[in-house]
């Protein structure tokens, strides 16, 4: 056997090593504990529902409250760094993350002492220190985002449709509506199982991410589009905003289908493939009461209807406008969709936006590719071959009800495509002299 000095040499080696490899989240992330006041079994939590985002008041080392994100999805909270400072949270260590845009870098994590939701108090509570998300905090409304630690030793019950959150020490047993397996591999995350529906009989299962924090329906990489009934390979055009900060070079391509999750069957469903996780977000997560028993490895996911076996999930809307590129004073076209509200407009790849709703671009005109189902028709001033031209597009369904096929490829500027470079993006121009570079927004603004 070895000896106890030797075994504290071996202990400490290993711990050096998970450090440099950066699975110090194991070490940080068990200490994380809850409690609920006066020893209570069950407690609910002030809460506030916004579009799908569940917005907590949260008191951190005593000070407060803040409102924060709550975020399943997250293996650490955020908090920008004067927020950090103000409350007296110094960096701990540094951390390998890969963010909701699939983005992989360190940053630096601090611990609060306590953070406390009304009646629970979490304590050593890891929070990410960066301000990358200061622009998309700011539009919410919010001072941070909250991560999963601490409400993964309890029973988490986020209810949708009622608009409340509770949690429990009691675990959930086999054999409750919508049970369904739960388990945690990626960034210590909550994962349940989903099928992909072939008629009427369930095929491919996929493990998905609960994710709170993440807004898109479902998310999962391009290798596993081909366990979908109809893939739209076309690309869509998105920005990714992460803790890496805002990307514009990411690409997006809808697809659709019918899942079988828990029990109840979701209807032509849309999903999105990007350099993300597998991931599945409030748009879609707001149909259901979720709740979630780490400890347990159960989840149950039920409908807003218990006796519903079916729920069909409304219909993304577009523009059509699937790449861009912003200039200082414009966004050029990249590629549009065909058949698309842009199409029949007129718009053509290679003109310039300048304003939006007459808000010119330079003065914050923001282009919106996925506006609202109810969303008016949208007015884009273009300069095309220098004439300054008015084109109306009035938003669609993502994809045309009568169209059961994957729609033809993307109409495109040739020779011209996006890359991201030290100083920030670039436009690169294949042309008869060879090679041009030209900048495109800075690297602290990609919008």
């Amino acid at each position: 056997m070895p000896t106890p000095s030797r075994l504290i040499r071996t202990l400490s080696l290993l711990l050096a090593v998970c450090l440099l490899a950066g699975c110090v989240r194991a070490v940080w992330i068990s200490p994380t504990e809850p409690s609920i006041a006066d020893g209570a079994a069950h407690a609910t939590l002030p809460a506030e529902f916004n579009d799908g985002w569940i917005i907590v008041e949260t008191t951190i080392n005593g000070r407060g409250p803040y409102r924060l994100i709550l975020d399943t999805g997250a293996v650490y909270g955020v908090l920008g760094t004067e927020l950090a400072e103000a409350l007296g949270i110094e960096p701990a260590f540094e951390a390998n993350i890969t963010d909701s845009g699939g983005f992989r870098e360190r940053h630096q994590v601090g611990l609060a002492e306590h953070a406390v939701i009304g009646p629970l108090t979490l304590t050593r509570v890891p929070f990410i220190i960066s301000d990358n998300l200061r622009d998309l905090l700011a539009r919410q409304g919010v001072d941070g985002v909250l991560g999963y630690p601490g409400f993964d030793r309890l029973t988490l019950d986020l209810d949708y449709p009622a608009e409340s959150v509770r949690v429990s020490t009691e675990r959930l047993r086999p054999g409750e509506p919508g049970i369904t397996p739960l388990r945690r591999i990626r960034n210590d995350t909550p994962e349940v199982r989903l099928r992909r529906m072939a008629g009427d009989r369930p095929r491919n299962a996929l493990w998905m991410a609960i994710d709170t924090g993440g807004e898109l329906l479902i998310s999962f990489e391009q290798p596993h589009s081909h366990r979908w009934a109809n893939t739209d390979l076309a690309a869509q055009g998105g920005t990714a905003i992460g803790l890496a900060g805002i990307r514009t070079e990411r690409t997006i391509a809808p697809v659709r289908g019918d899942l079988l999750i828990a029990g109840t069957r979701l209807t032509d469903t849309v999903a999105e493939i990007d350099k993300a996780h597998n991931l599945l977000g409030h748009e879609l997560l707001r149909q259901f009461r979720v709740r979630i028993d780490n400890r347990g490895g159960l989840a149950a996911i039920t409908p807003a209807d218990p006796a519903a076996d079916r729920i069909a999930l409304p219909q993304p809307f577009t523009l059509g406008i699937t790449s861009v590129a912003k200039l200082a004073d414009s966004y050029l076209i990249l590629s549009i969709a065909r058949g698309s509200p842009a199409e029949l407009a007129g718009v053509q790849p290679g003109d310039l936006i300048y304003a939006i709703d007459g808000v010119p671009v330079e003065a914050g005109g923001q282009l919106d590719n996925h506006p609202e189902p109810d969303a008016p028709p949208v007015v884009l001033t273009l300069d095309r071959d220098e004439i300054m031209i008015d084109l109306t597009l009035t938003p669609a369904p993502l994809f045309d009800p009568a169209r059961t096929t994957p729609r033809g490829p993307d109409l495109t500027l040739p020779g011209v495509r996006i890359i991201e470079g030290p100083d920030g993006t670039h436009l690169e121009i294949q042309s008869p002299e060879g090679t041009i570079l030209l900048p495109a927004s800075p690297k602290d603004d990609k919008g």
